[in-house]
């Protein structure tokens, strides 16, 4: 099965607060965090082994680490499957869900990267609003 880890470019985080809220529950809420925290691989391993929604924010290139995560290079066989992270096999758990967002409305992704995350442009320009203002001052008379 092809699944691609969306990489969402929102400069605004409003699409990040939506996951936030709408993806999370009271028992299971979305677990937030950045490449630069320095608990990053830890909380990596654990939402990959408890099935966890996992949020990284501000990624603006995709750390090395993510790319077994990304393929989903699963290995085991049967029921049990384990992912490397790291130097780690961690047991993966099908719950699993990874989003990544940046800020950084012109990200450097390498195209190894893009062929693996699928990527949603959040960012409003002016272009995408001169219809909508064309349709404002006609509603308007």
């Amino acid at each position: 099965m092809l699944y691609h880890s969306p990489y969402l470019i929102d400069p605004s985080s409003r699409a990040s607060e939506w996951l936030k809220v709408n993806l999370g529950t009271d028992e299971a809420p979305v677990e937030v965090t950045t490449q630069e925290d320095e608990r990053f691989n830890l909380t990596l391993e654990l939402a990959i082994r408890f099935g966890k929604t996992l949020l990284v924010r501000e990624v603006n290139r995709i750390h090395p680490i993510l790319y077994p995560v990304l393929r989903r290079d699963l290995l085991g066989s049967g029921p049990y499957k384990v992912v490397q992270v790291g130097e780690k096999a961690v047991d993966f758990n099908p719950g699993f869900r990874l989003f990544m967002t940046t800020r950084n409305t012109n990200p450097d992704i390498p195209p190894d990267a893009r062929a693996i995350v699928s990527t949603v442009n959040f960012t409003t320009t002016r272009y995408v609003l001169l219809p909508l203002s064309a349709l404002l001052q006609i509603l308007r008379r």
